[in-house]
C-alpha cells in the first residue's frame, strides 16, 4: 500500500520571507509537498524531508514577462507543480489546451504534475450523472496526449469549486467513488497508477475522513496549510494513518517504558560485543595470511609489461 500524501498550497502567501520560513519548518515532513509562491522557493532548499514544490509553470523560457518556467523552477530545486487549479482557470482563463502543452512541458524537464479537476456548483445542481461527465471531461481533456510512460508522474486533484474555501465539504466515500472515476478514466487514456487528491475546505477536523477512504491517495490542503497548529495536525494524521514513526509517533512514547528497553538493550549489546571480538580475532590473522600471496599475482603481469617495453626500444 502507497502512503498517503500532503500537498500544502499556499496560493499567494504570506506577506514574509519570516512567515514563510516559519512554515516551511512546519511543513517540512515525510509525505508532504509545499507549493510555495515563487518569492519563496530559494527558502525551501533547506526542506530535509518535504519535497519543493509551485503552484503553476511556463512552457519554457523566453519573452513571456511575468512568467517562471519549467526548466527554471528544476534549476530552483522543484519537483512538484500543480497546473489547472480553479482559479487558474476562473481569474485567468487558463484552458484545457493550454494546461495539457503545461504538463507535457513540465513532464519533459522531469517534474511530477498536479492537474487540478472539479465541477461548478452550477454543474453540482444539475445532479450527480451532469458532476459524473464533467470530472470524465476534465480528465480526458486535461491528459490526453501525455505519454503512458509519464503516468508515473501524474497526480489528479480532484477539487470541487463549490467546496474550494467554502467550508463546505462533499461526502468522503462520495469523494471515494470520484477518485475510483477519475483513476478509470485515466487508464482508458494508457495512463495507468495515477494518484488522486482531495480538495476544498480540508481542515484538521475532517482530513481523517477523507485520508481513510482508499482511492484517495492524499488530500490538496489550502487555507489550512497556513495556519501552523492546524497543518501539524493534518501531517501527524497523515503520518499515523501511514503506520510512519517519523516525527510523530516517536514523540508519543510512553517515558516510562524507556528505561526498561534500555536496559535491556545495553545488556544485551554488553553480551553480543564480547562474542563478537571472539570471533573476529582468527578472521583478522586469516585475513593477514592470505595478503601475502593476494599480492603475487599483481606484480607479475606489471613486470612483463616493463620487459616487453625494454624489448621494443
Amino acid at each position: 500500500m502507497k502512503p498517503k500524501i500532503i500537498v500544502a498550497n499556499w496560493k499567494c502567501n504570506p506577506e514574509s520571507s519570516q512567515e514563510a520560513q516559519k512554515l516551511f519548518g512546519i511543513s517540512d515532513k515525510k509525505n508532504v509537498v509545499i507549493a510555495a509562491p515563487y518569492l519563496f522557493l530559494h527558502l525551501g532548499k533547506e526542506l530535509t524531508y518535504a519535497q519543493l514544490g509551485a503552484q503553476d509553470a511556463f512552457l519554457d523560457n523566453g519573452a513571456f514577462t511575468g512568467e517562471v518556467s519549467s526548466r527554471q523552477l528544476v534549476k530552483a530545486g522543484v519537483k512538484s507543480v500543480i497546473l489547472g487549479h480553479s482559479e487558474r482557470r476562473i481569474y485567468f482563463g487558463e484552458t484545457d489546451e493550454l494546461i495539457v502543452q503545461k504538463a507535457k512541458a513540465a513532464l519533459d524537464f522531469g517534474l511530477s504534475v498536479i492537474i487540478c479537476i472539479g465541477e461548478s456548483q452550477r454543474e453540482r445542481e444539475e445532479g450527480t450523472m451532469m458532476a459524473g461527465r464533467t470530472i470524465r471531461r476534465d480528465v480526458i481533456n486535461s491528459l490526453s496526449g501525455i505519454p503512458p510512460k509519464r503516468s508515473g508522474k501524474i497526480t489528479v486533484a480532484y477539487e470541487p469549486i463549490w467546496a474550494i474555501g467554502t467550508g463546505e465539504t462533499p461526502n468522503p466515500t462520495d469523494i471515494n467513488e470520484r477518485a475510483k472515476l477519475i483513476k478509470s478514466t485515466a487508464e482508458s487514456l494508457g495512463l495507468f497508477g495515477v494518484n488522486v487528491l482531495y480538495g476544498g475546505s480540508v481542515d484538521e477536523n475532517n482530513c481523517s475522513d477523507f485520508l481513510n477512504q482508499p482511492e484517495i491517495d492524499g488530500l490538496l490542503v489550502g487555507g489550512a496549510s497556513l495556519v501552523s497548529e492546524k497543518i501539524a495536525k493534518i501531517i501527524k494524521i497523515m503520518n499515523n494513518l501511514n503506520g510512519d514513526i517519523y516525527p510523530v509517533v516517536h514523540k508519543e512514547v510512553p517515558a516510562k517504558t524507556k528505561p526498561a528497553k534500555e536496559v535491556k538493550r545495553g545488556t544485551t549489546k554488553k553480551k553480543t560485543e564480547t562474542k563478537k571480538t571472539v570471533t573476529l580475532k582468527p578472521k583478522k590473522a586469516l585475513a593477514k595470511k592470505q595478503a601475502k600471496p593476494a599480492l603475487k599475482p599483481k606484480k607479475s603481469p606489471f613486470s612483463k609489461v616493463k620487459k616487453s617495453v625494454k624489448k621494443k626500444k
